[in-house]
């Protein structure tokens, strides 16, 4: 079984979540968030409200492309 070192540094990370999202939800991508925090990487997470797993193919997806636009901009990635 495989093993992750969380605390491990690993490259710049954003997770994004959809609060509709009911295959992978929102809960569990804040939880990894969590766990990745540890390492003294870059690593935010970002919920968007009413969004799905399908989250940069639903309408308004120009929100979601244009903050992690932003993000990477702000963090020199």
């Amino acid at each position: 079984m495989a093993s992750i070192d969380f605390s491990s540094p690993h490259p710049p990370l954003l997770l994004v979540a959809g609060s509709n999202d009911h295959l992978i939800p929102a809960s569990l991508n804040l939880a990894n968030y969590k766990k990745y925090k540890r390492s003294p990487s870059i690593t935010d997470f970002k919920e968007f409200p009413g969004r799905t797993h399908f989250i940069i193919g639903q309408t308004g997806w120009e929100e979601v492309a244009g903050y992690v636009a932003t993000w990477l901009d702000e963090k020199k990635v």
